[in-house]
């Protein structure tokens, strides 16, 4: 609502003639009341006569002072302040609603408020999109429990019919990926922990990394805690059923060195931008909303464009593991952590050897290798035999069955 001056300055006359008028109304009552009338001194007529003077000359002082104050006011200053309301008007027209300290902020909202009341999408861009790993940021109480906490909260979102889409950095492109990007060799990981870090403090890359692995592997525990729930759940019995729901999550990766960190949640956007020698932690965020305005059209179609270049972006999780999933929760899940316990012996036992392999990338990626397994012992994938693909699924099965009553 764009502030008015003069319906102000109208505002105050009627306010000071009518205390003026209620004042004098007040005394001369109350003083004829007095004068004409015999009133015993100690009475509570008399009592409440002397307290409607007092408030009448109380009255008429706070319309000399309303007086006083409006001229006083001049319109030059009132002229000012309608020029800054008129500016935040103009600011929230654009989309412009919030700004925070730091993105811990944005974080404290997003955890307590934001996610757990989503509705319809919830959107997240960023390098590594470490919302697990803020989640077990101290001095938050329990923060394991906590991390599980946001992790059972985005399956209820799903399970409301909640969309969610996450975009994170490519991890380990490929040669031809580099070379499509315009790149003989590089890691985006490495530039930009170096943009990032002083010198003292530069890892090539294996600070993010690690970060990144560590959330990729938290994403993947949303789809296992996903398939854990609805697996004895009548109304996911059917294959259909359950393929809804799983699309519902979509996670993929995009290669390109983003500028901004997005968290879209329905009508508002979190932005975050990555700047030069600062941590995204200590960095100021904003809020925009409404998705009518300038700023949430031009975040919003900044996250679309990315999300639907087929040439950089790809599926983050093999689309054939979802698909076990979907096709079979229980023999899945029972196999995935089977070999996810391998994958953490094996890890055990690399850090036996390497105390310091916890420093490592691929340390973080027990939940990755576990899927890895699983798809290689139950799906087949030479190129000569993704030809025919009813074929492959029908071996996959059927090998599946074999494996599992062994």
């Amino acid at each position: 609502m764009i502030f008015d001056a003069q319906a102000l300055g109208r505002r105050l006359v009627r306010i000071t003639v009518g205390f003026f008028l209620i004042g004098a109304l007040l005394i001369a009552g109350s003083e004829y009341a007095l004068t004409t009338t015999q009133v015993a001194e100690r009475s509570w007529s008399h009592v409440l006569l002397k307290i409607a003077l007092d408030l009448g000359i109380a009255f008429i002082i706070a319309s000399i002072v309303a007086l006083i104050f409006e001229q006083l006011l001049s319109r030059e200053r009132i002229g000012e302040i309608s020029k800054l309301l008129g500016e935040h008007n103009e600011m929230e027209q654009f989309g412009f609603k919030k700004v925070f300290a730091t993105r811990q902020m944005v974080f404290d909202e997003l955890f307590e408020i934001t996610i757990p009341s989503a509705r319809h999408d919830l959107k997240i861009m960023g390098i590594c999109v470490s919302l697990f790993k803020e989640a077990r940021r101290e001095p938050r109480p329990s923060t394991q429990s906590n991390a599980k906490r946001i992790r059972e909260v985005i399956v209820e979102r799903l399970l409301d019919g909640c969309l969610i889409q996450v975009l994170y950095l490519r991890r380990y492109p490929s040669a031809q990926e580099l070379k499509n990007y315009g790149i003989a060799e590089g890691d985006f990981f490495s530039m930009r922990e170096r943009d990032e870090d002083e010198d003292m403090n530069f890892l090539h890359g294996k600070r993010l990394k690690k970060i990144a692995n560590s959330s990729h592997g938290d994403w993947i525990q949303v789809f296992i805690t996903l398939a854990d729930r609805i697996k004895d759940n009548k109304a996911f019995r059917t294959k259909e059923a359950r393929s809804k729901l799983f699309h519902r999550l979509q996670i993929r990766e995009f290669f390109a060195l983003p500028s901004v960190s997005l968290y879209i949640v329905d009508q508002e956007i979190y932005v975050t931008p990555y700047l030069y020698k600062k941590h995204c932690s200590d960095v100021p965020a904003f809020k925009v909303f409404r998705k009518d305005s300038p700023l949430y059209k031009s975040y919003e179609s900044h996250f679309g464009a990315a999300w639907d270049n087929g040439e950089f972006t790809t599926p983050a999780i093999p689309p054939e593991f979802i698909e076990l999933l979907i096709d079979n929760p229980h023999q899945t899940l029972e196999i995935y952590r089977r070999n996810e316990e391998e994958a953490l012996k094996d890890r055990q036992a690399q850090e036996k050897l390497d105390p310091a392999y916890n420093e490592n990338p691929e340390y973080y990626r027990v939940e990755e290798k576990a899927i890895q397994s699983v798809l290689k012992a139950h799906l087949v994938q030479s190129p000569q035999e993704q030809r025919d693909l009813d074929r492959s699924r029908l071996f996959t099965s059927t090998d599946l069955r074999s494996r599992t009553n062994t």
